[in-house]
């Protein structure tokens, strides 16, 4: 079972760059072939935080923007082993969307593999694209999880306090019990 990435502990960030990963991330990626994190920017440019995973997830993250073409492949050169197993051809990789995305979205990930102590040492791209001034705060997003300024951060939290409230509102307002509304009883079912 993976395990979620959850939490906002806060990390001093060392002078040459050095950053201790939260321990749940460094055990979470363990399993991979290639202990570390990658860190990606987010779609939106303007975005002053990168999002995290390990080396697997982030392969994850990348197929799924290579959406399937539908149907079976042509032939055996239309798509590779793993697409004809699972009866789709791969998108075309030369497609301008995937090259537009691998030059200006994958191109800039950084894998960022664990020292002895657990730490990892941010490219200086990192470090101001996050505006990283002493201080780092890891923000466990289920699957992924975010690297922030924390003074950012809580900025950005402020900003989203309205959307988050109407976002809980409707989870409080689903009442899981209508959902079974116009089952019948089980002991109707049987007659």
């Amino acid at each position: 079972m993976r395990v979620p990435f959850v939490g906002r502990p806060v990390y001093r960030l060392d002078a040459k760059g050095r950053v201790a990963v939260p321990a749940n991330i460094r055990r979470a990626v363990a399993r991979d072939p290639n202990p570390g994190v990658v860190l990606f920017p987010d779609t939106d440019p303007d975005a002053e935080f990168m999002h995290g995973s390990g080396v697997e997830g982030f392969r994850a993250i990348v197929a799924a923007f290579g959406l399937p073409l539908p149907g079976k492949p042509g032939s055996q050169r239309d798509a590779g082993p793993e697409a004809q197993m699972q009866g789709t051809a791969r998108a075309n990789p030369f497609a301008k969307r995937n090259k537009i995305l691998g030059r200006g979205q994958w191109s800039i990930a950084e894998f960022l593999p664990f020292d002895k102590e657990g730490r990892v040492l941010l490219p200086g791209g990192v470090i101001h694209r996050c505006r990283l001034d002493g201080s780092v705060c890891f923000v466990g997003c289920d699957e992924t999880f975010q690297v922030w300024n924390p003074q950012k951060l809580e900025a950005a939290d402020k900003a989203d306090e309205v959307a988050l409230g109407q976002y809980r509102t409707m989870i409080e307002a689903f009442d899981p019990w209508q959902v079974d509304a116009d089952m019948p009883d089980a002991a109707e079912v049987g007659k």
